[in-house]
């Protein structure tokens, strides 16, 4: 078993091509050496959370599909919202791995509002 991994077959070479091993004569007499093929897991989930930095209000959550092993920087996440800049300070990478809570993976990216005075002088 190999968390986050799916389990493909045995080789009989260390590049995993070729034909799979399902069988083994019961007349081999020599030692045998076969590889075990894996690939990472795909369509894994991960939640962003775009939330108001000041209220933790949230202005949108999406979905996203990653594959094991990956890691995505918030920065790739980022979105445009009217009335917000994207708070860089407060972004931290994701890695998809086995390690998550129980809510799945999620991201939460931080966003500061823009507060827009016009002033008329006479």
């Amino acid at each position: 078993v190999r968390d986050g991994y799916v389990f493909e077959g045995w080789y009989r070479n260390p590049e995993c091509t070729g034909e799979k091993v399902t069988a083994i004569a019961e007349t081999v007499a020599e030692d045998t050496e076969l590889y075990a093929k894996w690939a990472a897991r795909t369509g894994l989930e991960l939640t962003v959370n775009h939330v108001d930095k000041n209220t933790n209000a949230l202005l949108e959550t999406a979905t996203t599909l990653h594959t094991f092993g990956d890691v995505i920087t918030a920065e790739s996440l980022k979105k445009d919202f009217k009335g917000f800049t994207y708070d860089s300070a407060s972004a931290e990478s994701v890695t998809i791995t086995e390690e998550k809570n129980e809510n799945g993976y999620i991201a939460k990216l931080k966003y500061k509002n823009i507060t827009l005075i016009s002033m008329n002088i006479s």
